[in-house]
């Protein structure tokens, strides 16, 4: 998602996210039907949407761009998991279960085969510990795999990345360690920029890690 509609989305402005996603993806589709940046514009379409509350329409934009990412990009690039992981989400909260699992489970392997890999970068592994705490699909969380991973991220980049710290705490706090997500949660938000979109959910994490919920 770039420019305005990034902010306008990161902001909770989803009205004015669609408003410029919509003519922004048109005017790709046109001049560039498969290029990465179109697929963007159309998945944070589709996101735009789900926050909108227009489920069916979420997943008609994320299954159309999902069938052009896997005939461009191929089937475990990333920005494909991210798409396949949130039709995952869709059918999870719609209660197709089955779906859910198949779907999410192909996602974790994939994952997993990029984390592993020599050249993984530290956002590969923050991506595969992010979806380890949060899958919708339970009994597919595994915070201590998180835990292992987002350590090696924050360890390749200095502890610097407020984002990577951010999941280091959550999985802290999911395996028990409440006093060090406290800490690693502050110093997520003493990186981040003070108007960044993100300030108001950090210090709601750092409050709830502070309450030990």
């Amino acid at each position: 998602m770039a420019g305005l509609a990034d902010v306008a989305f990161r902001r909770g402005r989803y009205d004015e996210a669609e408003k410029l996603l919509v003519p922004a993806l048109a005017g790709r589709k046109k001049l560039a039907p498969d290029d990465p940046d179109t697929f963007e514009s159309w998945h944070s379409l589709g996101l735009t949407s789900e926050r909108l509350g227009k489920k069916d329409e979420a997943r008609s934009l994320l299954t159309e761009v999902l069938g052009r990412e896997h005939a461009v990009l191929g089937k475990t690039h990333p920005r494909t998991l991210d798409t396949m992981r949130e039709l995952g989400r869709l059918d999870a909260e719609a209660g197709r279960t089955d779906d859910a699992r198949k779907r999410l489970a192909e996602v974790i392997a994939a994952r997993r085969a990029i984390a592993s890999a020599a050249d993984a970068t530290p956002l590969d592994l923050d991506a595969l510990a992010k979806l380890l705490l949060v899958c919708e699909v339970k009994d597919f969380r595994d915070p201590k795999e998180a835990l292992a991973l987002s350590r090696r991220a924050n360890d390749a980049t200095g502890d610097s990345d407020p984002a990577f710290l951010h999941t280091f705490a959550q999985a802290l706090f999911d395996t028990g360690d409440r006093a060090r997500a406290v800490t690693t949660q502050q110093r997520a938000l003493d990186r981040l920029a003070a108007q960044a979109p993100e300030r108001a959910g950090y210090q709601a994490e750092l409050a709830r890690y502070r309450a030990g919920k």
